[in-house]
């Protein structure tokens, strides 16, 4: 007589240091305290989205259940990475480079098992029917979202896999500079001191001397100080200017350097962005909400100082973020170098139209001219 007894599927089971212990099955790991092994796969597209699959209605564990682009369990005498490749190769048909970016264990009444998580980029991909129902790529915050108003959606491992890929990207901290880094400040002065003359004849000579009585006596510069002094100067009335150069005040996102917006989106993409200037509160806020710099980042930062940069700097370093310090100003940075810890990799760039167009090379930094170039230094680092 034939049995129709399906048997048990052997694996190597390790303890909770993913130390190797012996084989046995998924009954056995539960009962003797060990864990099986699995590994899980999210892909990302050129957008930064990644795919997610729905397991058949068939499946014993979590059916019909939204999960990650690929996964399954490590078989006997296979590696974690050597597995991932497996199940990429068995449910989506592709062979493509993979990195490892952590652990997390999952101990429930489907399963006792240590995950280890994969991150790869795929343009396209040819899903085995039998494993995968449905796919489709999607924003990681909007899925984090849907995750947590709707988790019986998601497969139990897949939310944890999902956190997992989250804090990898949270862990890196991009610090950016926004006068002559992201924003020309001289372009717009410039342009504007021409506009006022051209519309209410206030001479080029007036603005200048206008600005440098606004920041006299050591204040920080005001951009409205510095239009009431020309007010004041001129005698063209506040009001006038004011108008006038609100007006003009409409064209600040043209006086983002080209390649900030693209060095954002990818910025975004891979970490929070925080925006760290030093100067008049009032005024910093009003020129990037102005640029329309808001958007692309997690938080503004502004400080009264360069020792203010300082202070907040060691703040953020001492909660062992992964930084990123992007800045013009080489002055700024080796200040900044002598009184804090080193940040994890510092990029000052260069623009010959703003404060600092050739800045000395150092070994404490990378200078670049184009910061669509940031990705590229990124990816060879990693390498």
């Amino acid at each position: 007589m034939i049995s129709t007894v399906k048997r048990a599927k052997i694996y190597d089971l390790a303890n909770s240091k993913d130390q190797f212990v012996r084989t046995g099955t998924k009954r056995d790991a539960k009962r003797l305290g060990l864990f099986t092994r699995s590994v899980h796969v999210l892909l990302e597209n050129s957008q930064g989205q990644i795919l997610v699959c729905r397991r058949p209605k068939s499946k014993q564990h979590y059916p019909s259940q939204i999960t990650s682009s690929a996964g399954g369990h490590v078989e006997r005498g296979e590696n974690y990475r050597r597995a991932a490749g497996r199940e990429l190769k068995e449910e989506l048909g592709i062979s493509i480079p993979i990195q490892d970016i952590g652990r997390f264990d999952v101990v429930n009444r489907a399963e006792r098992a240590i995950h280890h998580l994969f991150l790869g980029k795929a343009k396209r991909v040819v899903p085995d029917s039998r494993e995968i129902i449905s796919y489709r790529f999607v924003e990681p915050r909007a899925l984090a979202r849907d995750v947590k108003n709707n988790p019986w959606k998601y497969a139990f491992p897949f939310q944890k896999a999902l956190d997992v890929y989250l804090k990898t990207k949270e862990d890196l901290l991009w610090i950016v500079d926004f006068d002559h880094t992201l924003f020309d400040w001289y372009r717009f002065r410039d342009d504007l001191g021409r506009h006022l003359e051209r519309t209410l004849k206030i001479t080029i000579s007036q603005f200048k001397a206008a600005k440098d009585q606004a920041k006299s006596l050591g204040r920080l510069y005001s951009f409205d100080r510095h239009m009431r002094e020309l007010a004041r100067l001129s005698g063209v009335s506040y009001a006038r200017i004011h108008k006038t150069e609100r007006v003009f005040c409409q064209r600040l996102p043209k006086y983002i350097f080209p390649d900030s917006f693209k060095f954002l989106r990818f910025a975004q993409k891979n970490g929070r962005v925080i925006i760290l200037t030093y100067g008049d509160e009032k005024n910093q806020k009003f020129f990037i909400k102005g640029t329309e710099i808001r958007k692309h980042c997690a938080n503004i930062i502004v400080v009264p100082s360069q020792r203010g940069k300082c202070l907040w700097l060691n703040k953020v370093l001492r909660q062992s973020h992964r930084v990123i310090f992007i800045n013009d100003s080489p002055v700024e940075t080796e200040l900044i170098l002598q009184q804090s810890s080193r940040p994890w990799k510092i990029i000052l760039v260069e623009r010959p139209s703003a404060k600092h167009p050739h800045i000395p090379r150092n070994k404490n930094y990378i200078v670049v001219r184009d910061l669509a170039k940031i990705p590229i230094l990124i990816a060879g680092a990693k390498k």
